[in-house]
């Protein structure tokens, strides 16, 4: 189903020719804190568990700082637009469960263990698509074909690199984040109306 404007075929791109995938930190939860430090760390278990959209501000009190004795010596800071996925997970339905980073970033944070971050080559796929894209059916599709393991399965940024996207133009890419976050917005709603 598309918006009835648009008629144009959407090009297939393999993901490494779009993204750009950086190394990630293996820090356990209790090397994190919620005692403010100078460096922010996303676990994976935030993205299976804790975030409530796809589309996600690191200003978020979600995210634990590093405990000071064990900052990585080095890391990549996330920036807006990056896309961060869980790389590993006991369900199957969870491998490759993914956020966006669509708000300027001006605490410095970093993507933490089990987590593939990527980051635009190209200027060609606007804030937020790639979040919702890679939870579409076609995209989970691929996914479970490269996760593997038994009891919990897990991909590479390797697999992640030869996975494929089919690609609308920038106007139609637009439309559906809109309505995305429209519907994300209502669930959100909705769920605090039940609670």
């Amino acid at each position: 189903m598309r918006f009835p404007l648009f008629r144009d075929n959407w090009t297939k791109y393999r993901v490494s020719d779009l993204l750009e995938t950086y190394p990630t930190n293996s820090l356990s939860w209790d090397q994190l804190s919620y005692d403010i430090s100078k460096l922010k760390n996303i676990h994976y278990g935030l993205i299976h568990n804790g975030f409530e959209t796809t589309c996600i501000d690191v200003k978020s009190d979600l995210i634990p700082y590093i405990k000071l004795a064990y900052y990585p010596k080095k890391y990549t800071l996330l920036k807006i637009g990056d896309l961060i996925l869980a790389d590993a997970s006991e369900d199957r339905e969870d491998v490759g469960k993914s956020i966006e980073i669509i708000e300027e970033v001006k605490q410095k944070t970093i993507s933490g263990l089990h987590t593939i971050h990527a980051r635009d080559k190209v200027n060609f796929i606007i804030k937020g698509f790639k979040g919702f894209y890679f939870k579409s059916k076609p995209m989970k599709e691929q996914i479970f074909k490269i996760a593997n393991g038994s009891k919990i399965y897990g991909i590479t940024s390797s697999n992640f690199n030869e996975l494929y996207m089919c690609m609308p133009g920038k106007l139609e890419q637009e439309k559906i984040v809109s309505l995305m976050m429209k519907i994300e917005q209502r669930i959100q709603t909705q769920s605090k109306i039940i609670d």
